[in-house]
């Protein structure tokens, strides 16, 4: 499968700013089971300088640096990606870290109920499982929060975005004894980066959409993954100034075979 993706990031500044300075993880991740076939960026205003480096969990962070912008920075990326369904094989996760709470990834009662009870299936019908539920017990709303609430606010609300569910899913699994990872990306829904999660079972990372109640779409594009949403937040940074910052996104991702 390929995936052809257009995404655009913009910031619109209530007044100039200086020494800006922005990391961003939107770069598809170089992995088994996802090729890049083609990617470029770019940024306006030029940046005056621009590093790619890697975090703790292997995403790929883009660094650009801005002496002073008047009023807008925009940054836009084409990617082709192919893509593969099958699990992604990698070493053995932080335990730690795959397996505790997080931020955005709480250990509820209710939650913790859930999972006691599916104690006894084995680990990958116990992933399955725990995606049907948020599948069937969550409402979908694509509003944005500016900071995600953590997942015993969803489930007591009983809706939100992907990564809310997510963020429940990733709950679930954790608090039933699996290694559970947040993942960020492109899928073919228009307009907004996707969020999903990956469960390790035997070696392989297995995707999971609690969104669509089934296992990742085989067009998947991860750009990052970590503990939570906060692991993977797509654009952050800093600079100098009273001004106020307003950021959108928008991306489109057409897959074909």
């Amino acid at each position: 499968m390929i995936s052809h993706t257009q995404l655009e990031i913009r910031v619109r500044y209530s007044a100039p700013v200086a020494g800006c300075q922005r990391t961003m993880r939107v770069l598809p991740l170089r992995r088994a089971g996802q090729t890049i076939v083609s990617e470029r960026w770019s940024a306006f205003p030029d940046a005056a300088s621009s590093h790619e480096s890697a975090d703790d969990d292997g995403n790929r962070i883009l660094t650009l640096r801005h002496a002073a912008i008047e009023s807008e920075f925009r940054f836009a990326l084409e990617t082709e990606v192919a893509t593969s369904d099958a699990p992604v094989e990698d070493n053995a996760p932080d335990f730690v870290s795959a397996k505790m709470p997080s931020r955005a990834v709480v250990f509820a009662p209710e939650l913790q109920k859930i999972a006691r009870e599916a104690r006894e299936m084995p680990p990958l019908e116990r992933a399955a499982h725990f995606n049907r539920v948020c599948f069937l017990s969550l409402e979908y709303d694509a509003t944005t929060d500016t900071s995600p609430p953590q997942s015993d606010a969803v489930w007591a609300r009983k809706g939100g975005n992907c990564a809310d569910f997510a963020h429940v899913l990733l709950s679930l699994c954790r608090c039933g004894g699996l290694a559970a990872r947040y993942v960020a990306g492109f899928n073919a829904a228009q307009g907004q980066m996707h969020a999903w999660a990956e469960i390790w079972v035997e070696g392989y990372w297995h995707a999971f959409d609690p969104t669509l109640g089934r296992a990742a779409s085989p067009g998947s594009v991860a750009v990052a993954v970590g503990r939570d949403f906060f692991s993977c937040a797509p654009h952050g940074g800093s600079y100098r100034g009273a001004a106020h910052a307003q950021i959108s996104l928008h991306c489109a991702t057409v897959t074909r075979k």
